[in-house]
């Protein structure tokens, strides 16, 4: 699909929108169901926080694409609620099956593309189950990583590689 701008081919949007396609993974990698983004120059990996940001902005491009690939979140959702740091971090079919002690999840990008997703989709039970899973999330980090001491929310971003 091409972008146009007044008439002409809109060249950033359509840079852009090229960038987010190269990333989509559509192969079976970690057990995923549905076609995910990978951060660009890592293969095909999931990383929680730069599949989430893609979908913020593919959305409006292909909308059944990003109501599809946010399935994958629940999919890999712990039984306490966290969503999963990366790729390696246990997800069901990884290649690397290395666990991380640190309990880790990463800045929680999450929660308003999978809210505006869920209210655009139209569709009850799909709401429904993003909705209980961004319930579940929530929790876990108001659980995990809420300081008693000042009630501030903490957060790992993936560049520092917990637990390395």
């Amino acid at each position: 699909m091409k972008i146009y701008r007044d008439g002409e081919p809109f060249a950033p949007v359509q840079a852009a929108l090229d960038s987010l396609e190269h990333c989509i993974v559509k192969d079976d990698v970690c057990g995923f169901r549905y076609p995910f983004f990978a951060p660009g120059g890592y293969g095909n990996n999931w990383w929680q926080l730069d599949s989430s940001s893609a979908l913020e902005g593919y959305q409006w491009h292909d909308f059944a694409f990003a109501k599809r690939s946010l399935l994958n979140f629940p999919e890999v959702q712990r039984e306490d609620g966290r969503i999963p740091l990366y790729g390696p971090d246990l997800l069901p079919k990884s290649p690397h099956h290395s666990e991380q002690s640190d309990n880790a999840s990463s800045l929680p990008t999450l929660f308003p593309v999978a809210y505006r997703t869920a209210l655009a989709s139209g569709d009850r039970a799909y709401a429904e189950t993003v909705f209980q899973m961004l319930a579940r999330y929530s929790d876990w980090w108001q659980e995990n990583r809420v300081d008693k001491a000042t009630g501030l929310v903490t957060a790992l971003f993936e560049e520092t590689f917990p637990p390395y």
